[in-house]
C-alpha cells in the first residue's frame, strides 16, 4: 500500500505496519507509525432502583467516537498537520481499529524536538483530538474475528 505522506512524497507502508491517514481538503500521513491511538466511546446509561433491590438500566443512545493520535512527524510533514487544523471541513481517517468521517477537534505540535540522521530532517512531537461527525458510528459492519450479540 502506499501512503501519502505529508510533504508530498510517497512512503511504502508495509501491510503489518500500523499506520493511519486523515484525508480530506488536505492530506495528512507521517512517515512515522504514530506512537499512540486511543479510541474512546461512550454510552449513556439511565441507571435506576428497581423495587426488587437491584437496578434497572437502560440504554439512552451514544456518544460518537473521541480519537486521539500522536507521534513523531519530520519537518517536511509540518505544512500538512498545520493545513488540516486550519480546515473547517470533515475528513475521512483510517486507523487499524476505526475508520470514519470525523472532524478535528484540537491538534499540538511541538519541536523541533529532535533530529532523525536517516531522513537528515527535524523531528517534531505532534497530537491531534478528532471527534467522529457519527454518519459511521453504527457502521452496521460484522467483525471478521470476535462474537457479536445483541
Amino acid at each position: 500500500m502506499i501512503l501519502r505522506a505529508g510533504g508530498g512524497s510517497s512512503t511504502s507502508v508495509s501491510a503489518e505496519q500500523s499506520s493511519f491517514l486523515l484525508s480530506g481538503p488536505v492530506t495528512f500521513a507521517p512517515y512515522y507509525v504514530p506512537e499512540r491511538i486511543s479510541i474512546d466511546k461512550e454510552r449513556k446509561l439511565d441507571k435506576s432502583d428497581n423495587f426488587c433491590g437491584g437496578q434497572d438500566v437502560i440504554d439512552t443512545g451514544s456518544k460518537n467516537r473521541v480519537i486521539h493520535i500522536s507521534g513523531k512527524l519530520r519537518a517536511n510533514e509540518v505544512g500538512a498537520f498545520n493545513g488540516s487544523l486550519n480546515k473547517n471541513e470533515p475528513f475521512d481517517v483510517v486507523t487499524p481499529a476505526w475508520s470514519g468521517q470525523v472532524r478535528i477537534e484540537a491538534g499540538e505540535l511541538e519541536g523541533p524536538i529532535g533530529y532523525d540522521p536517516i531522513n537528515k530532517m527535524q523531528l517534531y512531537s505532534y497530537s491531534l483530538d478528532i471527534v467522529s461527525t457519527g454518519i459511521d458510528e453504527g457502521g452496521g459492519q460484522v467483525p471478521k474475528f470476535g462474537i457479536i450479540s445483541g
